[in-house]
């Protein structure tokens, strides 16, 4: 796959505005479903990428924010609301969430890990995390 999503010059709000389209491009698979209109999952995920980069390319944080909270809302009604809940449906949701999250979680922990040494390096804190954040991070994705 091109590097281009996991670039480490790309900023929280530029994974945000990556998973977001992802989300609710989910959410119209399982709307499709519903319809019975829908015609698999033989997708072009780097067409897909490209496509997603190009259009969140210029929104600012507060778009890409929205846009990927709303995406995840609306995913999990249609999922929700399927008479039933298909393989097919369940790869939607998983590709799309936790295994697409999954993706991006070592570049998120970084920039964690970042943050913290930054705020240390500001407040001259010879704990650099605090308030165990770093600590908190790990254990939510292990546990």
């Amino acid at each position: 796959m091109p590097g281009y999503y996991l670039a480490p010059g790309w900023t929280v709000r530029d994974v945000a505005a990556h998973l977001g389209p992802w989300l609710a491009e989910a959410e119209i698979q399982l709307e499709r479903m519903s319809a019975g209109t829908y015609e698999g999952h033989d997708i072009d995920i780097d067409a897909l990428n490209a496509a997603f980069l190009e259009a969140m390319r210029d929104q600012p944080w507060d778009v890409a924010w929205t846009q990927a909270n709303a995406g995840r809302t609306r995913m999990l009604q249609e999922w929700y609301a399927l008479r039933e809940q298909t393989d097919e449906a369940a790869w939607w949701v998983r590709k799309s969430g936790p295994e697409h999250y999954a993706e991006h979680l070592g570049r998120l922990r970084e920039w964690v890990d970042e943050l913290i040494r930054r705020r240390a390096e500001a407040t001259g804190s010879t704990t650099p995390d605090p308030d165990g954040l770093a600590a908190d991070l790990n254990a939510e994705s292990t546990g």
